[in-house]
């Protein structure tokens, strides 16, 4: 009872080493796909966080502006606010949120990874107010541009 070393039923070294070569292929192009599409899923969610800063700094600062008081100066643009006080600016503070009378506008926690600057002038009885929104590698994501006519003039 002799038993052959050399069995047909198994797998050459050839077979075996190009599965490995498949399984590495289809490996690296999932690894590929997975990275690219995590790009695209960040670069989207960065959009939309912008929009929503954009949106949520527009609204506080139309509201602010437009029941000022006793507006003064073109750039920068004081004012009397119920809110902040008198004498009081729009402005940017070293940590990218934008700042009324010294005071933040919005919580440090509705910019998240994003920071803002506002650029608020006096173009005749309106106010014109330009917001830039940045990501964190200080590219400009999202921008806003719009005037308010107070009210209370």
């Amino acid at each position: 009872m002799k038993q052959k070393l050399c069995s047909r039923r198994g797998m050459t070294l050839t077979e075996v080493l190009m599965a490995l070569l498949v399984l590495s292929l289809v490996t690296v192009g999932v690894a590929t796909g997975v990275s690219a599409s995590m790009r695209v899923y960040r670069q989207a969610t960065e959009a939309s966080d912008a929009q929503m800063l954009a949106s949520t700094l527009s609204t506080a600062l139309m509201d602010e502006l437009r029941y000022a008081r006793v507006i003064k100066g073109t750039a920068p643009v004081i004012f009397t606010s119920d809110t902040f006080g008198e004498d009081v600016s729009v402005g940017t503070n070293a940590d990218g949120r934008v700042i009324v009378g010294g005071r933040l506008l919005l919580s440090d926690a509705v910019y998240g990874a994003l920071t803002a600057s506002a650029d608020v002038r006096r173009d005749g009885e309106a106010v014109q107010v330009e917001l830039a929104i940045r990501n964190g590698r200080d590219e400009t994501v999202r921008t806003v541009s719009f005037f308010v006519v107070p009210l209370n003039r």
